[in-house]
């Protein structure tokens, strides 16, 4: 019996009728000369570590006997030998002694002495009065352990050997692990020092509770009320990187904040991700539960909440339910301009047209809402023929997504050429080229007849008529096309009696009044020719195709010849058009 919290570690005690209560080293003790005193119901296993640490008053030398022991199931003994020593013996399963530790002339009588026997699984300790006094540092073997009562002050048999101890005693504790030496001096605590310093190692994860307590010799107690002391290891502050899906960091991008989670412990873990933009926290926060050690994590940002000239810093806390790391920064990630996109629609890739202004248009977008100008340009490639044919251009600064030339494209697929266009973007800041597209420009060419119908009417043997002062109006001829084109002339037999070319029947090429120089001149036939019978002949040369300049007249001149007889007479002019260009 004590006055520590801890007193009552046995709940069947079998008291002697006449033991006897003492004033103790700490408060009260026993006295056990020549007494037994028997704790019933202790289950102790003692095959890894224990230690045992106890007073005792000797005060008979004759009476060397058991402090503390097991010996009746011949395990172990706690007993004052010999020239005052101090013993402690405890043996295997065959009586053998695996530890024999003994403090020789350590004991005076009438006197208090503290002894401390520590055992970690394969090295003993004998401590006395907080002095290390004997130790056995390769213990092999398995030790004895029974379920045989705990004795204090009697032995095996009552004896000089193991026999009673002449005494008192106080102040038994008995651990279920190894003390250290810091610890056993604490137990000693002499009057020197009252500090007790405790280096307790491998202790488990977790919280644990622990409480100190105090005792004057009058017996009067205090303690530090319970503490609780956690014994954890901090989740490891992380490297934390972040980047843009692209690579680019640009507006459309989604952003990665990167990130294993590691806790030395094993521990389960939450992860806070908060992403901060401009120096302002946690615009967008995120929380990962029951993360498991060793987690990569990939937190991501959608494209949608970020802009450009942003900037952006991911900050990651990892704690694991007793502790959190320090919280770790990404390095700082800017969100760039983005150039903007263009895509050509027309004239569409491989395509051809007969239009030689024609309206080029196409689309564009930009991710970061910018206005968008544009240049458009154009050349051209060869590839056929011997010709030669140059037509590169560009529009300059274009506020619109669509272009018509100012002037007609020049060079025809006809004679062995193509084009190629491209849009070049820009937002102000970044220049984007769209990719080329090709077309063919194809020759139309179209003629038509204004006045297709020569009717001189009645005219007299050997008389003669022309058409050059509209009377009747003379053939007019349209070009409808697109490019230049040269006109072919040849008719058929008028006369009967002149079979072939001759001067009565003639034609020749001459201007619409208003639309002057709508061919080449030199290279017509201006003046009166036979009309071709048998064959066709050029007469109209370059004629434009512009609606202002592009008709010509023909007129034509009939004779009577000498010996054509009367009727009506009739010949089919045919007109044939060919490019020009």
């Amino acid at each position: 019996k004590d006055y520590t919290d801890n007193r009552n570690f046995s709940s069947s005690t079998s008291y002697p009728s006449d033991v006897e209560i003492l004033y103790g080293r700490l408060g009260n003790a026993l006295n056990l000369t020549w007494m037994q005193f028997e704790l019933t119901d202790i289950s102790w296993s003692s095959s890894d570590s224990f230690a045992i640490s106890l007073w005792l008053w000797p005060d008979d030398s004759s009476k060397k006997g058991a402090v503390v022991s097991k010996v009746a199931d011949y395990e172990f003994s706690l007993h004052v030998g010999d020239g005052n020593d101090i013993v402690f013996e405890y043996w295997n399963s065959t009586g053998y002694p695996l530890i024999n530790l003994t403090a020789e002339n350590n004991l005076s009588l009438g006197s208090w002495h503290h002894a401390v026997v520590s055992y970690n699984g394969s090295v003993a300790r004998l401590y006395v009065d907080g002095v290390l006094a004997d130790s056995d540092s390769d213990v092999s073997g398995t030790l004895k352990d029974s379920s045989g009562n705990l004795v204090l002050g009697q032995g095996y048999y009552n004896t000089t050997d193991y026999g009673a101890f002449s005494g008192v005693v106080d102040d038994l504790i008995i651990f279920n692990r190894s003390l250290s030496e810091a610890e056993v001096f604490g137990l000693y605590a002499n009057s020197s020092s009252k500090e007790v310093l405790a280096n307790i190692t491998n202790i488990g994860l977790g919280n644990h509770s622990y409480r100190g307590y105090s005792q004057d010799y009058a017996g009067n107690l205090n303690n530090t009320g319970t503490r609780i002391i956690q014994v954890n290891n901090t989740p490891t502050t992380p490297t934390v990187t972040i980047n843009s899906s692209s690579g680019l960091n640009r507006t459309a991008d989604d952003l990665y904040c990167k990130f294993t989670a590691i806790d030395p412990d094993g521990d389960k873990m939450t992860v806070w991700v908060d992403w901060n933009r401009d120096g302002q926290s946690r615009v967008v926060s995120q929380i990962y539960s029951n993360v498991n050690n060793n987690t990569k994590i990939s937190s991501k940002l959608l494209s949608g909440d970020t802009s450009k000239g942003e900037t952006w810093i991911c900050q990651v806390t990892i704690g694991d339910g007793y502790s959190n790391s320090s919280t770790a920064s990404s390095p700082t990630l800017t969100i760039q301009n983005t150039p903007p996109t263009v895509t050509l629609e027309y004239p569409a890739d491989a395509s051809k047209t007969t239009n030689r202004t024609p309206l080029f248009n196409w689309t564009y977008s930009d991710d970061d809402g910018d206005a968008v100008n544009f240049t458009w340009n154009i050349s051209v490639v060869k590839f056929s023929g011997s010709g030669s044919c140059s037509d590169t251009r560009s529009s300059g600064i274009l506020t619109e997504n669509n272009y018509t030339p100012k002037t007609d494209l020049k060079c025809l697929y006809d004679n062995g050429f193509y084009y190629v266009w491209q849009v070049n973007a820009t937002d102000g800041t970044d220049w984007t080229m769209s990719s080329v597209y090709s077309f063919n420009l194809t020759a139309l060419v179209n003629i038509n007849l204004a006045n297709s119908v020569v009717d001189f009417g009645e005219i007299a043997q050997y008389g003669s008529n022309d058409t050059t002062d509209d009377s009747p109006p003379p053939f007019v001829l349209e070009n409808n096309g697109t490019v230049f084109v040269d006109v072919d002339i040849n008719s058929t037999q008028l006369w009967s009696t002149v079979p072939g070319n001759s001067s009565y029947y003639q034609f020749k090429v001459d201007n619409v009044s208003g639309e002057e120089g709508a061919f080449n001149w030199t290279g017509s036939i201006t003046n009166w020719y036979n009309f071709s019978i048998s064959g066709a002949v050029t007469a109209i040369d370059y004629l434009n195709y512009s609606d202002a300049t592009d008709s010509a007249e023909v007129d034509v001149r009939v004779q009577t010849p000498p010996n054509e007889g009367a009727g009506t007479k009739s010949g089919t002019v045919t007109f044939t058009a060919s490019l020009g260009e």
